[in-house]
This record gives structure tokens, sequence and C-alpha cells, in this order.
């Protein structure tokens, strides 16, 4: 389970920012042999942005198959509520990005040193969005009415599906 992993901080391992995960993928890529590599041009110069768009667009996937469950009346009967989901990938060694999980109630503990870096960085900013979307409903009127774009979703790239 997650608790006995985060118990001997194999997390810090695992867990990585993007920044760290920038090095981690060049240094991966410089060790390729290039003559005989099936990577193109793309990901071999910026092979993070490559990860990101993947990542990307299993997100988009996968919330559009449940969109109509989850975000429906009866999965979010308050006009003006949200959802927080966790979602974990994994990369292997060729760049393809697999979706292990995605998790309703995301693990936010912080005992992994790993996991504190990301928190700490995180949790200001969600919910400065938070904040944002519910002051420009209060000031509208509605709950319905325009909230983007979104000015505190500073490191965030929101996506739409």
């Amino acid at each position: 389970s997650n608790e006995k992993v985060d118990e001997h901080d194999v997390l810090d391992l695992a867990i990585r920012s993007f920044d760290d995960l920038d090095g981690i993928l060049r240094e991966h890529m410089a060790s390729q042999p290039h003559e005989s590599s099936h990577f193109d041009a793309r990901m071999l110069e910026d092979p993070l942005s490559h990860i990101r768009e993947r990542m990307k667009d299993v997100l988009q996937t996968t919330v559009a198959a449940f969109r109509e469950t989850v975000f429906s009346p009866e999965g979010c009967p308050a006009d003006n509520c949200y959802a927080l989901y966790g979602a974990d990938f994994m990369i292997d060694e060729d760049l393809n990005v697999w979706l292990t999980e995605v998790n309703d109630i995301p693990d936010m503990s912080t005992t992994a040193k790993a996991k504190r870096k990301v928190f700490d960085v995180f949790a200001p900013q969600i919910f400065n969005m938070i904040d944002e979307v519910r002051d420009k409903q209060l000031s509208n009127g509605t709950a319905t009415s325009q909230i983007l774009p979104l000015m505190s979703a500073i490191t965030w790239e929101l996506s739409y599906c």
C-alpha cells in the first residue's frame, strides 16, 4: 500500500516534480544511440513536453469517459461544486506514459520528502484558484458565471474536454 511505501521513503524515489523529471529525461535521452533511436526529433529535443502532452491526452480521455456521471446533477449536485482528483503515471524507457490509477480522494499526506515538496507548491495554488472562482461567482451573482481565465492558475495548465 502507499502507506507502507511512504514509511520507507521509497516515494522519494518515485515522486518527481516536472523540473526533476526534465533532468532525468534529458539524461535518458542523451544515453540513447541516436542512429538506431525510435524517438522523433521533438522527443529528443524536449522529452518533458512529450511526456506532459501524453499525460494531458490521457487525462482528457479519462475525464471525457466519466464526465457524464461525475459532472451530472447527481454526481455534482451543487451549482458551484468542484472535484480534486489525483492521477498516478508511470513512464517507460520508450517514453510511453501509462496511467496507473485515478484517485477521487488523493492522498495528501506529506510524510515523504518528495510528496512534501510537491504539496508545498500545489496546496496554496489550488486554494488560490478555488478562492478566485468563488470570488468571481459571488461578484457576478451566479454560480454559473464566467470564471475563465483564472489569473491564479500561474503554474497550472488548464485542460478542457
